[in-house]
């Protein structure tokens, strides 16, 4: 009975590593392609943007 618990926490785990992966990946995906628009919205340079 633990045993089975334990698996499902086990899998439970990994499944909110991977989705937390996954939202991040998608983040840094979508501020890489709106670094322009940000860019000119807020009237910053490259060097600006990267900090």
């Amino acid at each position: 009975m633990i045993e089975g618990k334990a698996r499902k926490i086990r899998w439970a785990i990994l499944a909110m590593l991977f989705t937390s992966t996954v939202i991040n990946y998608l983040d840094r995906q979508a501020l890489s392609i709106l670094a322009t628009t940000v860019q000119q919205d807020l009237h910053m340079d490259d060097i600006a943007y990267a900090r």
